[in-house]
């Protein structure tokens, strides 16, 4: 199994981070923590700056029917047309399928990702309904979805791989998320994806502890990579939330990335509702979002403009790392309160890093 090579240069002593030079198999170079761009548009900075690109691509039904079919080329180079020079393009196949696919059809999704792929594959996110039964989590469910990324796993081994591989783990219990962890490092992943799903990472700290303890146990922290995507923040905040995205940075995330699945409300009726997404813009002064009105601005602006003084906070924090307590930095954002404070030093604390 090709790995990504990761050596730490320094890391905090209060809080989970560490700063690592991580090296991908082409030989390109990073520096961590650092900020995962999906540009909306065009923007000067974040092409001249980026060094980790999300190119997400939704897979239904149709689309793998689509690609059993032949269309993989076309949407390759498509792909392959996105990809950020000298950076980690991180290709990610969102499922959008409420069950594991036939073995066939399980087939071709693995070689399509790989051909899609730069030099790291990162393994597909998936809906929670493919891990549930009715509103709960089910041990059948997760077993077959962890056959499933075995099986994605040994396809793309099997034929011959030159490329890392990043295994994705769900924000989900401990009872399930242990395995998936487990079958990670048994197939010599050191690279790990955690979807939050479009929950709140701090206020998920006996699931994020979990998931970083298992990783820890079967690899030390310091020796990989760990990038989450679809984080939340506190919703029920209504002129200025925390934005505890951003701080799953401090939170033993290499890479912070961005948000491509929907949030949804409860079923009602057996349907289920989107959220209303909400304007807000970020704040490096306060670690926070405020929320605009719909008519503020556009938001295709506004996205480009929260990744870019997303990204350049956290080559800030890369500076600090080493230079000066982050505790002491943080603490003067006037929304970093107490509680995500504790919360921060409860996950550093109680993990132990070789």
């Amino acid at each position: 199994m090709k790995m990504l090579k990761v050596k730490e240069i320094d890391r905090d002593e209060t809080l989970g981070m560490i700063k690592k030079e991580i090296t991908l198999t082409n030989g390109v170079s990073f520096t961590s923590p650092s900020r995962g761009i999906k540009p909306v548009k065009l923007d000067e900075y974040l092409e001249n700056n980026t060094r980790v690109k999300e190119i997400v691509k939704r897979i239904t039904d149709k689309d793998l029917n689509s690609l059993e079919e032949g269309s993989s080329s076309r949407i390759v180079k498509k792909i392959k047309n996105s990809y950020q020079k000298n950076g980690l393009n991180l290709v990610i196949f969102n499922l959008m399928l409420d069950k594991v696919p036939d073995k066939n059809r399980l087939t071709t999704l693995a070689h399509h990702l790989y051909a899609s792929s730069d030099n790291t594959v990162i393994l597909p996110t998936v809906k929670s309904a493919l891990l549930k039964e009715g509103n709960k989590f089910s041990e059948k469910k997760v077993s077959a979805y962890q056959d499933m990324m075995k099986f994605i796993i040994d396809e793309i081994q099997v034929v011959g791989n030159s490329k890392a591989i990043i295994g994705t783990v769900p924000l989900i219990a401990p009872k399930y998320s242990r395995p998936i962890v487990n079958l990670y490092h048994e197939q010599g992943i050191n690279g790990f994806a955690i979807d939050a799903n479009t929950s709140d990472f701090i206020l998920h700290e006996t699931e994020v502890r979990s998931i970083l303890s298992s990783i820890n146990a079967g690899m030390p922290l310091n020796e990989t990579f760990i990038y989450a995507c679809n984080l939340g923040y506190p919703r029920f905040e209504q002129n200025e939330a925390r934005a505890d995205d951003f701080l799953s940075l401090f939170a033993y995330v290499d890479v912070m990335g961005g948000t491509f699945k929907v949030k949804m409300l409860p079923k009602k009726e057996g349907v289920a509702v989107k959220l209303p997404v909400r304007l807000k813009e970020f704040s490096s002064e306060h670690y926070a979002y405020k929320m605009l009105p719909q008519d503020a601005c556009r938001s295709d602006d506004l996205k480009n403009r929260n990744q870019v003084e997303q990204l350049k906070e956290a080559n800030l924090l890369q500076d600090l790392i080493g230079e000066e307590k982050i505790e002491s930095y943080i603490q003067k954002k006037p929304k970093v309160d107490t509680v995500a404070m504790d919360r921060l030093k409860s996950i550093a604390g109680n993990i132990t890093v070789k």
